[in-house]
């Protein structure tokens, strides 16, 4: 059968909001609020005579939370306000990355300082990576806080009235909970540890009437609270009604867009609010969603407010990435935008067509008149730009003159390998500031996540797309802000940091802007806004290798991805015709031992299925290669198979359907090392010492075994057995858990160590049909070689060994239980490692801050003498120097923890010391650093003190 094109149809519809009859938006919504209630403070006369429009209205946590999800007063000035954040950036340096425990100030009386402001304000957005300890707000300066309470639970538990979807935990914990304040407000924390985190706020003019958070208002305000929950559990068009009610004129929309011309799909004269605009659009055009520019006027002006891509405008790119927030979104009936749009003097929308094809639009808008005074209303704008690759650090998203309103931005992008592309801090300038008023802790943070991207869609911020090999390491992020959007009334500016390269940074920018004003966004042309070819990480291109036919009647081409459904890695692949078999001859260099193999396969055609086998003299577990969904990059695992220096090839057969000629495209291949069973010793790497009465085999690929392979024993005749050298570096009580093969043939067997019998296996007793395993009770084993012998009279087959490895000497103190009295500049807990490397797989984990940071723990002595003291550490890539002092004295010499990998110190001694009965004190201190650490964080596995 051959190819056929198929059109690509993308549904977008894009939502705006607009206004119902009776609405009418005062000059200054800072000062508008919802009515006095009976809790309402007395004025404070704070001297400053500000008039408003309302001199009674007072700002209440229900109005508040009303703007969480009613988007009406977006577009109205706010004079006077000012939007910032405290977080915990790296002080030290405009590239410096050490971006958490960095507070305002640190003391015994106050705790960790966060934040502290003046004036009457709101804090909007909470957001921590790694939140702990106990959270106060002490609000306009009282002894006794209105909010305390512990900060993981907070975003876990989420006390009332930090509820989801308004407070949340992904990997980063995020509150969008409004916390207002009338005089002041101080954030503190309390038995933290060295904290991420960002604090966003408002600050309006003196004068403004602001009713303070307290757990009685917060519970008055509990209708708004559930209404702001449901409005924001169903963001999207259905907001509309919600916000605005009844009685939109709507206006119909059908045109299509030949290749290189605009077509006007709106055209309004007069005053109005553009409620609703829904596009459906569908074209044969590959990337005709980034060939086909949206542009939007305002007010019969020459130059675009609107100039975007048609899909990056709804905040998806790279394809359609499905989600629904509270001003954005794309469902399954296309894409919507709900943020207000106001006009004047007349309103055109028009798609420019600059792909080779034509794009059809369908779709409608609604339209209310425009309330109020026209000019108080700002005009929405969108921008989008583009590096590719970007070599600017400080990656500027928007740079905007005049009066206006920041509201929220995306950015795409597309990473040539699978390494962390992030790290990059925000950074906010507003009205020509010396010094940015927001600065960030990384890209995922102002995203709203922490240590990376995942996948999740929430109303303000939001991961559409992830970064992984599939979608070839392409990632779309957005965030809106909504109740904490940033006026400027001179100038705005927003950068976000680029450390790594050869990376294409794309962003989209939302913001209103009074007339008058200009930005620096200019219109690529279409050539510089096609997205790249997808690239498959760790991947070889299947048209660099060598394939070849057996068969008569089949081939093997060459072909671009041309008229193909979906791209093709690097825009090439191979058409294989026929059932073959073909062979496909693997990477002469490259990885050995037992790898899978994974073939990457043309998305969006029916694929038959595939089969692919080895030589004789090569190990091959294969797997059927079925057809899949349609993606970015599909890849299916095809084998497990043995590789051996020099050269291999493997064998791929297609399974014809009747009448028809099997056709494959395939796009990559992909070979990964398999992978074996964390910190396990593999049975086929310990030394046989002794076999009798047997014969022992290397078996491969029969099973999912650890790293592909087992040993077999099989007896001969009578009893068999079979010896192990097992080497232990350190000693201490150790348990064995061994895996073993459960399959019809092998029988029952015997466990020795050291010559003890320490395990009888009965296979026939264990349900399951695959792997089982057993488990030895635990004994001192010195640090040296040992004998790890098994006794079958029949067969046994062994996979690999686990050991769990505890201190297990008289007087020995595990890290993790011992009781500390004291620590600075750092926080301690209990982190669990490899039990066979570290004792109880537990160690006492203290992350250190800076230098001279320490914990000090508790050391019992039940007899007065001299001992040798023994510690042992854990080592890693961002550990610090540690000096030792017991009782105030230093113990010598330093330990460097630094490792590029997590592994044991072994014991560390520290000579004999005398020791008088009762409790000691012990302080780890961090005195420094290796030069090749990135950080001052220690272990302590656990101490050793020995009777001399």
């Amino acid at each position: 059968m051959p190819f056929q094109k198929t059109g690509c149809t993308f549904l977008y519809a894009l939502f705006a909001a607009a206004v119902f009859a009776g609405f009418t938006p005062g000059q200054d919504f800072a000062r508008e609020a919802s009515e006095t209630t009976n809790n309402t403070r007395e004025n404070r006369d704070r001297g400053k005579g500000q008039a408003s429009q309302a001199e009674d209205a007072v700002i209440t946590l229900s109005s508040l939370l009303d703007q969480c999800w009613d988007l009406k007063k977006l577009p109205y000035v706010e004079k006077g306000v000012s939007c910032k954040q405290f977080s915990s950036y790296d002080r030290t340096g405009w590239e410096a990355n050490r971006d958490w425990g960095n507070f305002l100030r640190v003391s015994d009386e106050e705790g960790s300082v966060c934040a502290e402001m003046k004036g009457p304000g709101c804090v909007f957005r909470i957001w921590s990576a790694n939140p702990s300890g106990t959270l106060f707000f002490y609000l306009d300066g009282e002894a006794e806080p209105a909010l305390e309470a512990d900060m993981k639970s907070l975003f876990e538990s989420n006390p009332y009235p930090f509820l989801d979807p308004l407070t949340y935990r992904i990997s980063g914990a995020d509150a969008y909970i409004p916390i207002p304040y009338e005089e002041s407000c101080k954030i503190v924390l309390r038995d933290n540890g060295p904290l991420y985190y960002h604090f966003g706020y408002k600050t309006y003019p003196d004068g403004t009437r602001i009713e303070t958070y307290s757990p009685d208002r917060a519970e008055a305000a509990r209708e708004s609270v559930e209404k702001a929950l449901v409005c924001l559990d169903n963001p999207g068009p259905g907001l509309v009604e919600q916000i605005y009610g009844e009685g939109l004129e709507r206006v119909r929309i059908d045109a299509r867009v030949e290749p290189d011309s605009s077509a006007e799909l709106v055209s309004r004269s007069g005053s109005g609010w553009i409620a609703l605009l829904v596009l459906k659009g569908s074209s044969f055009e590959r990337h005709f969603l980034r060939k086909s520019l949206l542009k939007i006027y305002w007010d019969n002006e020459k130059t675009a407010a609107v100039s975007c891509p048609l899909g990056d405008f709804f905040g998806t790119s790279f394809g359609e990435n499905r989600y629904r927030a509270v001003c954005m979104g794309v469902t399954e009936e296309g894409g919507y935008c709900l943020f207000p749009m106001p006009f004047e003097k007349g309103a055109r929308i028009e798609i420019v067509n600059q792909g080779c094809l034509p794009v059809d639009l369908k779709g409608h808008l609604l339209l209310a008149p425009l309330p109020g005074d026209g000019q108080s209303c700002l005009r929405f704008h969108a921008g989008w730009r583009r590096e590719e690759p970007c070599a600017t650090f400080d990656y500027p998203i928007l740079k905007a003159w005049g009066s206006g309103k920041f509201v929220g931005c995306a950015l795409f992008i597309d990473n040539p390998d699978a390494r962390w592309w992030g790290e990059g801090d925000e950074k906010i300038w507003v009205d020509g500031e010396d010094f940015p008023s927001t600065f960030g802790t990384g890209s995922e943070d102002y995203f709203g996540d922490a240590w990376g991207h995942r996948h999740h869609v929430k109303p303000y911020e939001g991961c559409t797309l992830i970064q992984d090999p599939r979608h070839s390491n392409k990632t779309c992020v957005y965030r809106f802000h909504i109740t904490d959007s940033i006026p400027f009334s001179r100038s705005y500016k927003m950068t976000i940091e680029n450390y790594a390269k050869d990376v294409d940074y794309t962003s989209v920018a939302w913001w209103y802007q009074a007339r008058g004003g200009s930005d620096f966004f200019e219109d690529a042309p279409v050539s510089k806004r096609i997205p790249r070819k997808p690239c498959a990480s760790g991947a070889v291109e299947i048209e660099d290798l060598v394939v070849s036919v057996e068969a008569e009647a089949g081939a093997v081409l060459e072909i671009t991805d041309e008229g193909l459904p979906d791209e093709l890695s690097g825009g090439k692949g191979l058409l294989l015709k026929g059932e073959g078999p073909f062979a496909l001859t693997l990477p002469a260099e490259g990885d050995e031992g037992i790898c899978r193999l994974f073939l990457g396969l043309a998305s969006g055609l029916t694929c038959p299925e595939l089969t692919v086998t080895a030589p004789d003299d090569v190990g091959i577990r294969a797997s059927p290669v079925l057809p899949h969904e349609p993606g970015f990059l599909a890849e299916n695992e095809a084998a497990m198979v043995e590789l051996h220096e020099g050269g291999n090839s493997v064998y791929i057969h297609a399974a014809a359907r009747e009448g028809e000629t099997p056709r494959t495209v395939l796009d990559f291949l992909r070979i990964e090392p398999l992978r074996k069973r964390q910190d396990a010793i593999e049975a086929e790497d310990l030394a046989v010492v002794g076999a009798k009465g047997g014969a022992a085999t290397k078996e491969l690929l029969t099973l999912p075994w650890s790293g592909g392979t087992q040993v077999r024993f099989e007896a001969d005749e009578g009893i068999a057995t079979i010896e192990f050298e097992l080497p232990v570096t350190i000693a201490g009580i150790y348990s064995i858990t061994g895996f073993f093969t459960d399959t019809q043939g092998y029988g029952s067997f015997e466990v020795l160590l050291d010559g003890d019998r320490v395990a009888d296996v009965d296979p026939s007793a264990i349900e399951g049909d695959g792997i089982a395993e057993f488990q030895t009770s635990p004994r001192f084993l010195a640090a040296d070689m040992h004998e790890l012998s098994f006794r079958t009279e029949s067969a046994v087959g062994l996979d690999c060994f686990l050991l769990s490895w505890s201190l297990g000497e008289d007087n020995a103190f595990e890290g993790e239980k011992l009781k500390v009295l004291d620590h600075a500049f750092g926080e301690h807990l209990v982190q669990r490692l490899g039990k066979n490397r570290f004792s109880q797989g537990l160690h006492l984990w203290f992350r250190g801050e800076k230098r001279g940071a320490f914990v000090e723990v508790e050391l019992p002595v039940r007899e007065a003498g001299d001992y040798a003291l023994k510690v042992f550490y854990c080592k890693s890539w961002d550990y610090g120097m540690i000096e030792l002092f017991l009782d105030g004295t230093s113990l010598g010499e330093k330990f460097d923890g630094y490792c590029p990998n997590i592994v044991p110190s072994g014991p560390v001694e520290y000579g004999t010391i005398s020791l008088e009965k009762g409790i000691h004190r012990l302080r780890f201190v961090l005195s420094g650093k290796n030069e090749s650490s990135a950080g001052y964080f220690m272990g302590v596995d656990g101490l050793v003190l020995h009777r001399r």
